[in-house]
């Protein structure tokens, strides 16, 4: 039986609890700072520190000696709200979807400290640049999701983020076969990484209103005209091959860090990297254009001193093969197959 959003009532609903952990973590508490001048000693409690530069922008008008906000201390102070509201707002963020979805079980995976991608990424550390400062109420909404809305802890080395993929791949042939409701898995993030997962459904809470398809197939590119500056999107293999080529911010790598300053190649942004990917038409036509432009970035070998203390020499495959296994989603456990191997698969090396 379909509800009006044409989704079965026998829908099964897989959860990235990651970003359910976080969403609820930062809606659970309060936040500001107290910035106390170096030399007064006075202090001011703000938002953030954002409302702190406008504050002195403001303050600062006519004077000939602007406070900076480099004059201040800042010190971050985080209000958790009660267990009980934190448990409120936790049952009501996940019961809202699996009510949207008309959800019959779910479950959700729940990650924990590092994982292989870290020990592979030498030439950034994975995930370096983000905030030290992480919601107070973190534990207490993995404890609830575990004991509560069958949360799984993500063993193996194994990010959640692989997780979802590898039910996804599995319940996907299985649905194959059938078409039939009870065997159809939709996977719930704001995870842009799981829309290079080839044979899954997936559903963004935050962007869509029913869930969106993504066949086992090359997919494709475009560019978000929503934004200030142009940014690629796009869904299955092709979206994995597009951060191949732009790494990715926030978990901190990118294939252009090693390239020579002078390089005339090493500026390559999401336009560029969408007039590259969106007129080919096969995997080996993106493949081949990705190793032509990694050349172009490394035509001779390169060496570094990693994050670890160690140094490593790194030629344009070494280079590529790191980007990969960052990027790609497992669809198994054990699906450890290099960007090597898939060059060789198609006759490229």
């Amino acid at each position: 039986m379909l509800n009006n959003l044409g989704i079965s009532a026998m829908t099964r609903i897989c959860f990235d609890y990651d970003v359910i952990k976080y969403t609820v973590g930062f809606a659970s508490e309060n936040r500001s700072v107290i910035a106390t001048n170096k030399i007064t000693g006075n202090s001011i409690t703000l938002k953030n520190r954002t409302a702190l530069k406008e504050h002195l922008d403001t303050f600062n008008v006519g004077r000939d000696s602007p406070i900076l906000s480099t004059d201040f201390d800042i010190q971050d102070v985080q209000e958790s709200l009660s267990p009980d509201v934190v448990s409120k707002i936790l049952t009501q963020t996940v019961n809202n979807i699996v009510k949207h979805l008309q959800g019959k079980e779910y479950y959700g995976y729940v990650g924990r400290g590092k994982v292989f991608r870290h020990d592979i990424a030498k030439i950034k550390e994975y995930k370096g640049g983000r905030s030290s400062l992480k919601p107070v109420n973190l534990p207490l909404i993995e404890e609830m999701l575990l004991e509560r809305f069958n949360g799984k802890i993500a063993a193996g080395n194994l990010e959640a983020d692989d997780f979802l993929s590898i039910d996804s791949h599995t319940a996907w042939k299985d649905w194959l076969k059938t078409k039939h409701q009870k065997d159809r898995l939709i996977v719930v993030t704001t995870d842009k990484d799981a829309l290079q997962c080839c044979g899954s459904h997936l559903f963004n809470p935050d962007k869509m209103k029913l869930p969106f398809t993504i066949k086992n197939e090359l997919g494709e590119v475009s560019l978000r005209e929503d934004t200030k500056a142009k940014t690629i999107t796009g869904y299955g293999r092709k979206f994995l091959y597009a951060q191949m080529l732009l790494g990715d911010s926030v978990d901190n790598y990118s294939p252009t860090t090693l390239v020579a300053k002078d390089n005339p190649y090493k500026r390559f942004g999401d336009v560029s990297c969408h007039t590259l990917l969106d007129g080919l038409t096969t995997d080996k036509e993106c493949l081949e254009a990705i190793v032509e432009r990694y050349k172009l970035w490394y035509p001779t070998p390169v060496s570094f001193k990693s994050h670890d203390g160690e140094t490593y020499h790194y030629d344009w495959l070494s280079v590529a093969n790191e980007m990969w296994n960052l990027a790609r989603m497992k669809r198994w456990v054990g699906d450890d197959i290099s960007f090597g191997d898939v060059l060789d698969k198609f006759e490229i090396i």
